[in-house]
């Protein structure tokens, strides 16, 4: 399970940020929200999450994640919410066993 959310998380954040920054010279800063908190980490996939994005980091110097840790139950409802009113996070972790819709 372990490698398949870290197979995840790097395809997705690699798709997000491929076209904007192929090219870049300047540090781009990517919002992700999440349910885990990685900043203050509780459990094994927050703090797996944690070294994942400092790895991908010191992969891709130009690139910092910012994780802003959202509450699970309204995390799908807050994301529609923004999508519409156009100031979605450039990336999202959901729980993929459960429909968004």
């Amino acid at each position: 399970m372990k490698k398949y959310l870290a197979l995840v998380i790097a395809l997705v954040m690699l798709l997000s940020i491929t076209s904007a920054v192929a090219f870049a010279d300047e540090t781009v800063e990517l919002t992700m929200w999440t349910f885990l908190d990685v900043y203050n980490p509780t459990n094994g996939r927050a703090i797996a999450l944690g070294q994942l994005i400092e790895r991908f980091e010191e992969a891709h110097p130009n690139i910092k994640v910012k994780v802003e840790a959202q509450d699970h139950s309204t995390l799908a409802a807050k994301y529609y919410a923004a999508f519409t009113a156009g100031n979605a996070p450039d990336v999202v972790q959901v729980n993929v066993r459960e429909p968004l819709i």
